[in-house]
């Protein structure tokens, strides 16, 4: 007699390349409620993308709650066919779709409001983790975000104030009431821009901006 099952969702939280990893360590050097701000640079097919993705679903099941923005210079660049929201949404449990079994929730809301949320069964009822995808047009969703991880993909493509306003966001207190360690990821191929300046040119004046 044959005996059938409802399959339980799953979540794979990633592992790292090396480089992801020293990434990744220099975050967890840091204290609760410190920002750690990171520019990455690398050529076309270097990982970055691939990185910032794990580092999302890293921190989504780090922190119980958190809200993360992955921001680019448009939306419609974060939804290109094979990009960055179609490469998370094969991270997680039915590709968003809504998965219930195993006590994981996996929902990519409207085009024009995409977002991505989990619930672990070891979580408090209602709390979610969520990763919210905007392009650095949208001013409106930037003045009202409180967010513990700020990710940007092509950062050259964005303006400095958005990625200043952007770490200003840097301020979420977690549903239990802790802070996590906040996290501000530039990614971008080599270029002169402002990245260049914060992470190579003006290092030292940036770091004592920030202390």
């Amino acid at each position: 007699m044959a005996t059938t099952s409802t399959p339980q969702a799953r979540i794979e939280f990633p592992s790292y390349t090396p480089k992801q990893s020293e990434i990744w360590n220099h975050l967890c050097d840091a204290e609760d409620g410190e920002i750690t701000v990171v520019g990455w640079f690398g050529s076309y097919g270097g990982g970055k993308t691939g990185g910032l993705i794990r580092f999302a679903i890293n921190l989504m099941g780090m922190y119980p709650g958190i809200n993360i923005l992955i921001a680019r210079n448009t939306l419609q660049n974060l939804k290109t066919p094979g990009g960055t929201i179609d490469q998370f949404l094969k991270a997680v449990p039915a590709n968003g779709v809504t998965v219930r079994e195993g006590g994981i929730v996996s929902k990519r809301l409207t085009d024009n409001n995409p977002r991505l949320s989990i619930s672990l069964p070891t979580w408090p009822p209602g709390v979610e983790s969520t990763v919210f995808f905007r392009g650095a047009e949208d001013d409106t969703f930037f003045k009202a975000a409180e967010i513990g991880a700020f990710l940007v993909e092509e950062a050259d493509g964005i303006s400095e104030d958005s990625w200043k306003y952007g770490i200003s966001r840097l301020r979420q207190r977690l549903p239990d009431g802790s802070l996590p360690k906040y996290f501000a990821l530039a990614v971008a191929n080599p270029s002169v821009s402002w990245v260049k300046d914060w992470f190579i040119d003006n290092l030292e004046e940036k770091q004592k901006d920030f202390e």
